[in-house]
């Protein structure tokens, strides 16, 4: 019930600001139909892209559609909606298939060691929801990639409250999305970008 009540009220908020969307305040993660991220973690790769929107509860969602490719086909497809408020935050649908609410991500803060609570499907339990614990820890963190080298990357931690041994870390470059992914641990190799196309 808490979460339902928290959820709603984001639900107001976030129709009360239809339209007014500002991208430049989530700069960190552009979202336009056609952005797409490539990561590889040999031998594995990572495709994230941005599909298509999605009219739903009155708000316009961006369909992220995250693709993983293994050594054993086929490769496993996920797809997230997310919008962004009037304060540059990131929200996440939590279901589409039934009202569960729209939470704060990824959020926009100069804070660091900031959490905040969140549900959404799980990445592994198809149908279930899950509650997440999500933190910025870092906003000076330096990804190297084959792409270059990015400075003053935000470092998110995704932490699954149900599911052990699932948590995993963004990282996100200003003006580019995100350059970098791991899972377990922030200190892993993880996926690292090797390639990205934002729409102008």
């Amino acid at each position: 019930m808490k979460y339902l009540t928290r959820s709603i009220a984001i639900l107001i908020i976030l129709m009360s600001n239809a339209g007014a969307q500002d991208r430049s305040k989530a700069n960190f993660f552009p979202l336009r139909v056609g952005d797409e991220w490539n990561f590889n973690n040999d031998p594995h790769r990572l495709r994230i892209q941005v599909v298509d929107t999605s009219d739903i509860y009155g708000y316009r969602f961006y369909v992220v559609q995250e693709t993983s490719f293994t050594d054993v086909p086929p490769p496993v497809v996920r797809r997230k909606y997310y919008t962004i408020d009037s304060l540059g935050n990131v929200l996440r649908l939590a279901d589409t298939t039934r009202f569960s609410g729209v939470y704060i991500w990824y959020k926009s803060t100069d804070s660091v060691d900031e959490s905040w609570k969140a549900m959404a499907n799980s990445d592994f339990l198809g149908g279930v929801i899950d509650p997440y614990k999500i933190t910025i820890e870092s906003r000076t963190d330096t990804v190297i990639t084959s792409r270059g080298v990015y400075c003053h990357c935000l470092r998110f931690h995704i932490d699954n409250l149900t599911e052990s041994d699932t948590d995993y870390w963004d990282w996100f470059a200003v003006g580019v999305g995100i350059v970098k992914r791991a899972y377990g641990n922030y200190s892993a190799k993880g996926w690292i970008l090797t390639s990205y196309k934002l729409v102008e």
